[in-house]
């Protein structure tokens, strides 16, 4: 059997090496993930706020929404609702 030589020590430095690099790049990819993760969650929180205010707005048609357009003009941008017919 061969006795180890400088050489083969040189050779098996990196492999030490390796399992840390490895992990290292493992941390990155799992924190790149991460963040990726929490945009996505950001977004569909976003887009449930959205859907929740636009559903409240509507059930609340009787509300502020709808008396807004109670007191708006009628179509056609006449006041007081007169078509503009003579009876």
């Amino acid at each position: 059997m061969a006795h180890p030589t400088n050489s083969d020590k040189t050779l098996q430095a990196p492999k030490a090496r390796a399992p840390r690099q490895a992990q290292e790049q493992r941390q990155a990819r799992l924190a790149a993930e991460l963040r990726a993760n929490l945009q996505k969650r950001k977004q569909q929180a976003r887009g449930r706020a959205m859907r929740d205010a636009a559903a409240a707005t509507a059930e609340a048609g009787t509300g502020e929404a709808g008396a807004a357009e109670s007191h708006a003009a009628p179509q056609g941008g006449q006041i007081g609702g007169q078509s503009g017919e003579v009876a």
